[in-house]
């Protein structure tokens, strides 16, 4: 039986009851020796029952694998040895604020601009250098898609004077719920954020606010949310 098949009649489909009942289960299935003919599978262990604030059919998250989850080919000379995350790219309405935030307020070095005449729009790529720019225009071009974390920020011409454009959804909406947020690391989250507070940024979320007392949530001139992590992560 496959793992996919035994989680969907055990898992999603049964009337069960109870974590107890997941428990008791799970203790009578053999599950199958490999997910993938090269890695072993990784045996899903439960600890103690949860104890469920609600009630015990209130959902739950799936068994995760163990991590570090490496793909099956990993090693010297996989096919994907050498793959790397580029860039994001979100849209925004008026460039001017936008490039003020995620220069002047976020520390980021704009490095190439793109525009569309036939699309009739602007791309700004914005990054945190991990090696010397170079100075050339092509030469530049070309170290960009040598990096990583970048963002796009796309503008569509005219957004920023039209009376009638009601702005881009940031993911974080009730009934647009989607793309989350972007992070950005610094060296100390409290003199970073109080760095934000003296520059008139928007705050989400402080750091001394809520239950996660290790992050700080702004919001960009579009309202995206953009969280603040300190390097190394929070101190216990």
């Amino acid at each position: 039986m496959s793992l996919h098949l035994l989680r969907s009649r055990f898992f999603i489909h049964s009337p069960l009851s109870s974590v107890a009942s997941i428990r008791a289960i799970s203790s009578r299935v053999v599950l199958p020796p490999t997910l993938h003919s090269s890695v072993p599978f990784r045996n899903i262990t439960f600890g103690p029952p949860l104890k469920m604030s609600a009630s015990e059919s209130a959902p739950r998250p799936p068994p995760a694998p163990a991590v570090p989850h490496r793909p099956s080919h990993a090693g010297s000379g996989s096919p994907t040895e050498q793959y790397a995350l580029s860039h994001t790219m979100i849209r925004i309405k008026d460039p001017k604020p936008s490039l003020h935030f995620y220069v002047e307020v976020l520390g980021m070095t704009l490095c190439h601009v793109m525009h569309s005449e036939g699309g009739k729009f602007t791309n700004y790529f914005l990054l945190y250098p991990q090696s010397p720019i170079p100075e050339n225009e092509e030469e530049r071009r070309k170290w960009m898609w040598t990096q990583q974390g970048i963002i796009e920020l796309c503008h569509n011409w005219g957004t920023e004077s039209d009376p009638n454009f009601q702005g881009y959804k940031s993911g974080n909406e009730p009934g647009h719920k989607g793309f989350g947020h972007l992070c950005v690391l610094v060296d100390d989250l409290q003199r970073s954020c109080d760095r934000f507070t003296e520059l008139g940024v928007k705050f989400k979320k402080r750091p001394e606010e809520g239950s996660m007392r290790h992050i700080a949530f702004l919001l960009d001139p579009d309202n995206y949310w953009i969280e603040i992590v300190q390097k190394g992560g929070f101190k216990s």
